[in-house]
């Protein structure tokens, strides 16, 4: 478990593709599926909870089990009602069309190459609506409204290209249930080792290529002040070296 950042109040871990964010049932964590809130738990002196327990800690963006990256969780029950707030808000100004300046979520995705005659320009915006709960755990996103389909907002850019996939960065506005994902399999575009949403065939471990890259978000002892952390894919490859040499470009 990689800690990129912890105060008294939050701690930044890189997670691994494969570790959960939010506490397990004792079935799934008997298939070796690591449990990060009761191992932060152990690791960590935490604050109490309204009983006076061990506060465990929470995550405040849930990162899905196969992706990597940036998963930021509070460590004390105000720390946790003051993050939650402050991600809600973010979301609610990016629907308005407001700068949502107090935080930003990047991202990095691997897609496989799209078939042959789609044109996709170098940076742009994607708005859907997402329905989740659509079955197998899995989110659908539309051009139309419906009922049940939220808004999603997410901004991209095309960093770089190989011979089998495309190399994206992703700024998240919104917050939806496995937004990233279902807004690219929308536009035809299938991030590496995602079976769920189209990809070809599973990665080795069971993960999918989409990494949390960077994540800012206001101080809860300082609110005026931002928190800024990133992190490397934690499994280095030659793809994710590639990844990184394209992005530097």
């Amino acid at each position: 478990m990689e800690i990129v950042y912890q105060s008294d109040d939050c701690v930044v871990v890189n997670k691994l593709p494969g570790d959960s964010a939010e506490p397990l049932a004792a079935v799934q964590a008997g298939k070796g599926m690591a449990d990060l809130p009761r191992m932060l738990l152990k690791t960590l002196a935490v604050g109490k909870d309204f009983r006076g327990k061990d506060f465990l800690p929470a995550a405040v963006h849930r990162l899905d089990v196969p992706v990597s990256g940036c998963t930021l969780f509070a460590r004390t029950p105000e720390a946790l009602v003051f993050l939650n707030a402050a991600f809600h808000g973010a979301s609610e100004a990016a629907l308005r069309g407001a700068n949502a300046s107090t935080v930003e979520k990047i991202y990095w995705a691997i897609v496989e190459l799209p078939p042959p005659g789609k044109e996709l320009s170098e940076a742009g915006e994607w708005r859907h609506r997402i329905k989740a709960g659509t079955g197998e755990n899995k989110s659908v996103a539309y051009d139309e409204e419906g009922p049940g389909r939220k808004q999603g907002i997410l901004r991209y850019r095309l960093v770089g290209a190989g011979s089998h996939y495309l190399f994206f960065e992703i700024n998240l506005l919104t917050g939806r249930h496995h937004q990233i994902r279902a807004q690219l399999a929308r536009m035809g575009l299938h991030i590496k080792g995602d079976l769920k949403y189209g990809a070809k065939r599973s990665e080795r471990g069971g993960g999918i290529r989409l990494h949390g890259y960077s994540l800012a978000f206001p101080d809860p002892a300082a609110p005026n002040e931002l928190i800024r952390v990133q992190a490397l894919p934690p499994l280095r490859d030659p793809l994710w070296a590639a990844f990184e040499a394209a992005h530097k470009k």
